[in-house]
């Protein structure tokens, strides 16, 4: 008994003392909070859960902004148990509350124009006179929302040329028209869940130019393709594996593509795989698709796309092959030099009738004007 009624004693005691402790400690807190009139550089402590009422004159208010802001920085950084009231003043800023403004999508883009001309009279190096000029356009749209991700990037390229020894007037030298849209779901830190989708094509018709022998003139023969045809039209669900920042690999063994070519006397001709008279070509087979951007410098940008694909229904070892590659260097704010690099393999397209594909490669240098947006 007599042990029973010291322990209790203790207790008592014990619990006396942290009341009193804890009232002394709130009455401090309270006191802190109110910085005096003639004080710009009081902050209140982290602990602190709730902004004072402070009268916005002098340099009070400025002192309540102040002391709002870093409380709010202090306890989101710091794990306090007090997580509701994290979240709570989360939207706090200079000392008002406000809705969540975080953009759900972000989006942008970048234009660029490169053009020439050469004039001469009387020149007796020779030459001709030209013009030439290449644009491209940019656009991306993304969609984050926690751990769902919707990224949507849209890739127009057009070039123009036009030389006075060309009798027959200008032809063009580039033209893609490339868009590509991926949903995915993370399933952890660096893998997603993904469907992929992509349309390629071009805008307008591309001529064949045979020299004549008598005038010695390009003289144009016909067309080889158009809009649409071809058009490659790509489905694949898969995993979205984002190694580093910048880079991202989609691979997808169960990828449906479609191959349009949607021109009468082409898809008689069975151009670009399609059957004699069809118009459409069904495809199955294995995806992958590599993503690259890096800032080199603080003016230097690359971006590279590469994408490879076997049809399981014919000839599965062919693999197509189709890569893009953007280097561009600001020089000043409106002006850049670009360098494109493209190439591509397929081996249902035969330049030359009865002989075999050919790797197909572009390349582009220009310095022009160029605006992001």
């Amino acid at each position: 008994m007599k042990f029973s009624f010291v322990f209790l004693m203790l207790f008592l005691s014990i619990q006396s003392v942290s009341a009193q402790h804890d009232t002394a400690r709130n009455f401090n807190l309270q006191k802190a909070a109110v910085p005096p009139d003639n004080t710009t550089d009081t902050i209140r402590p982290v602990d602190t859960l709730a902004p004072a009422s402070i009268p916005a004159t002098g340099n009070v208010a400025e002192n309540a902004s102040k002391a709002n802001t870093s409380t709010v920085d202090a306890m989101i950084n710091t794990d306090n148990g007090r997580k509701k009231t994290k979240e709570a003043l989360s939207g706090l800023v200079n000392g008002k509350f406000r809705k969540d403004t975080t953009k759900l999508w972000n989006a942008g883009g970048a234009f660029s124009i490169n053009a020439s001309q050469t004039t001469l009279d009387n020149w007796s190096g020779g030459g001709t006179n030209s013009f030439s000029a290449v644009s491209s356009l940019n656009l991306y749209a993304d969609y984050l929302n926690k751990k769902t991700s919707w990224n949507n990037t849209l890739n127009i390229q057009y070039g123009y040329l036009n030389a006075s020894s060309n009798k027959i007037g200008g032809r063009k030298n580039v033209d893609l028209v490339d868009f590509i849209s991926m949903y995915g779901h993370q399933f952890s830190p660096k893998f997603d869940f993904s469907n992929l989708g992509r349309i390629r094509t071009q805008i307008s018709k591309s001529y064949v130019y045979e020299k004549n022998k008598e005038t010695e003139q390009d003289e144009r023969k016909g067309y080889t393709s158009r809009f649409f045809a071809p058009a490659y039209v790509t489905l694949a669900p898969g995993i979205n594996y984002r190694p580093v920042k910048g880079l991202s690999i989609f691979v997808s063994p169960i990828a449906v593509r479609g191959v349009f070519v949607m021109d009468d006397s082409l898809s008689k001709a069975g151009a670009f795989g399609v059957d004699p008279g069809e118009m459409f070509k069904f495809q199955f087979g294995a995806y992958a698709n590599l993503t690259a951007k890096f800032n080199i410098t603080k003016n230097i940008f690359y971006a590279s796309n590469l994408e490879l694909y076997s049809n399981y229904l014919y000839n599965p070892e062919n693999i197509y092959v189709f890569m893009t590659n953007t280097l561009t260097a600001k020089i000043t704010k409106v002006i850049a030099l670009n360098v494109n690099y493209n190439l591509a393999y397929d081996d249902l397209y035969r330049p030359i009738q009865d002989r075999g594909p050919k790797l197909q490669t572009q390349a582009i240098y220009g310095l022009g004007l160029m605006v992001n947006f």
